[in-house]
């Protein structure tokens, strides 16, 4: 049997929500958090289940030339397993071969962001609930965090390795920031 995802959509397109990229949306739904003052609250809907071939054709239909990165907005807050989501991941780089960012709405320290690290193809993270009394990932006191995946070479007993580590890009962000 093949994983379903709960899907509330697929084809907004958003110039903010990734640095530098204009990117194609996936919402999935099913969203547990319901964190208070949420701006997606219609992401607390059970939406579609959709298995991964029918999730690639809806972004095939929706790509144009000017995106280049798919938001996937959430996907870790609703009872996928990260096993599954890490597939899809993978599933959606292999297609389209192009950046895929993932919006957690999972606090910092319960995201597991060493083993995201190594997945294929993920090459932003956002982590953070979003709290009201802290504001949005724009606010200097958000726990929320932007990350963008680097990587470093490695030599140890003779043996080359790739180590992958997220990068804090939050402050890109900010209205400080030029």
């Amino acid at each position: 049997m093949y994983p379903v995802y709960p899907i509330y959509s697929v084809g907004g397109i958003t110039l903010s929500e990734v640095p530098g990229k204009t990117a194609l949306i996936v919402e999935f739904a099913n969203c547990k958090q319901r964190c208070p003052g949420c701006h997606s609250q219609h992401l607390w809907d059970p939406g579609e289940s959709l298995d991964i071939s029918e999730i690639l054709t809806y972004i095939d239909s929706s790509l144009s030339e000017d995106i280049n990165c798919i938001l996937l907005m959430g996907g870790t807050t609703n009872g996928i397993v990260l096993e599954t989501l890490k597939k899809l991941v993978e599933s959606i780089y292999r297609r389209f071969n192009i950046p895929i960012a993932i919006y957690s709405g999972l606090p910092e320290e319960e995201t597991k962001m060493d083993e995201m690290a190594a997945w294929y193809g993920l090459d932003y993270l956002k982590t953070g609930d979003y709290r009201e009394e802290l504001g949005g990932i724009e606010c200097p006191r958000s726990n929320q965090k932007f990350y963008k995946k680097d990587f470093r070479y490695t030599l140890k007993d003779n043996v080359l390795k790739v180590e992958f580590f997220w990068e804090d890009i939050t402050y890109k962000f900010r209205s400080d920031y030029a």
